[in-house]
């Protein structure tokens, strides 16, 4: 009869851990999925900030190039400014010139036809011979005098005309120099005005090029404003799947105590509470090896613990008492996890009241679910498995299903 009993005991008992088991495993593989599926939405984030990242620069150089076009088109601008004033002088000088020509002309055609006049009225009066002025003088210096006065008319009137007739070329002469001078401007101003065009043209090409690369960045930021929309409730999910793996830890704990009690049995649970108090899960490296820190990573994401990195095979210990309620490790030292493996290969600990997690860690498999493990036990080797550009151990806090800083707990 006893040993039927006990045998219905052991069936049950048997029953239980087979119960508990499945369902520990179906609660591991649905907080993997959400782990894995948070990872790749974070892959997906960070590539998209290095897509942004890249946009940005390219979008730089593009506006670096502007300056730069936009100095030479300044330049170009401040030469013609300056070209067209001279552009105006040269006009204004042909303008000038054009109306002493013209006054030229009129004052020789003045002097020509005075001359012309004086010349036909001698031809048609005949030429006062020197016996008549002689008569018509009232003495020698009289004579003299008529004399270099009608010779001095005639000489006047001739060098008149000569005069004018070259003051006539000499302003022609200057005019053309001018008119090939402002031929030369125009043509100068005319490749001015090209250069600057072609400079535009190409200010213009390269400002749409930025406008494009700028729309492509903000479309690029959207969609990184969903997807952390979308990873913030992965981390309330993952949350609430912590949730369920510590309420059947708790469970369990009252189970045992409740067992004890209708046994007679002063036994209890052997998770004890931490109280916070914690050693650094690593020796021989301290604080200074952080490399990312709680709450957020430099690029302003979430991170929800610390990483410090240390050399892949670094030992890792347990910084409480507790017991092991996840160890992920891949069975082959071939793969050290996938970049879209989350915390890669990781362990965590539950100690009542926080949860302590190991991520990244090598694929050499140390501690088992359900192990109970002491303050300073070794649990793990530090690696870069799953979503890690590098080795490190990446260790959160968690009191009940929300990460907190876990440098709160060391001085």
């Amino acid at each position: 009869m006893i040993l039927r009993k006990c045998k219905k005991v052991i069936g049950a008992v048997t029953i239980s851990v087979m119960i508990a088991n499945s369902l520990n495993f179906v609660v591991a593989t649905s907080l993997t999925d959400k782990q894995n599926k948070a990872a790749d939405i974070k892959n997906q984030i960070n590539n998209n900030k290095q897509q942004i990242t890249s946009t940005q620069q390219e979008a730089d150089k593009y506006l670096k190039e502007i300056g730069v076009l936009d100095k030479e088109i300044g330049k170009y601008s401040s030469e013609l400014d300056e070209l067209q004033k001279k552009v105006d002088e040269v006009n204004e000088k042909i303008s000038y010139y054009e109306d002493s020509l013209q006054n030229s002309a009129q004052k020789y055609s003045s002097a020509e036809d005075m001359y012309t006049t004086r010349l036909r009225a001698i031809y048609e009066n005949g030429m006062p011979s020197i016996i008549d002025i002689l008569f018509q003088s009232e003495g020698i210096s009289d004579f003299f005098s008529k004399m270099n006065v009608y010779q001095g008319i005639l000489e006047y009137d001739k060098s008149l005309v000569g005069n004018v007739k070259n003051e006539k070329e000499y302003i022609s002469n200057i005019k053309k120099d001018i008119e090939v001078q402002k031929l030369q401007l125009d043509q100068l101003k005319y490749d001015m005005e090209k250069s600057t065009n072609a400079l535009n043209n190409a200010k213009s090409q390269k400002q749409n090029k930025v406008d494009s690369l700028n729309a492509s960045k903000e479309k690029l930021e959207a969609v990184n404003k969903v997807l952390n929309d979308e990873a913030e409730k992965l981390n309330k999910e993952i949350e609430n799947e912590i949730a369920r793996i510590i309420a059947e830890r708790k469970k369990k704990e009252e189970e045992e105590a409740k067992e004890n009690h209708n046994n007679g049995s002063t036994g209890s649970s052997n998770v004890v509470n931490s109280n916070g108090k914690f050693d650094w899960p690593l020796k021989g490296y301290g604080k200074n090896k952080i490399t990312a820190n709680f709450p957020r990573y430099p690029d302003g994401t979430r991170h929800d613990g610390v990483d410090i990195g240390v050399p892949i095979g670094t030992p890792v210990y347990a910084a409480a008492s507790g017991e092991v309620i996840r160890s992920k490790y891949y069975l082959t030292g071939s793969y050290d996890g996938g970049y879209s493996d989350g915390y890669g290969n990781y362990v965590m600990i539950y100690h009542g009241d926080y949860t302590t997690l190991y991520g990244h860690l090598k694929y050499q498999k140390v501690v088992s679910v359900g192990q109970q493990v002491k303050k300073g036990d070794l649990i793990g080797y530090t690696a870069s498995t799953g979503n890690s550009t590098g080795p490190h151990l990446h260790f959160e806090v968690r009191k009940g299903t929300v990460a907190v800083n876990p440098m709160q707990f060391f001085n």
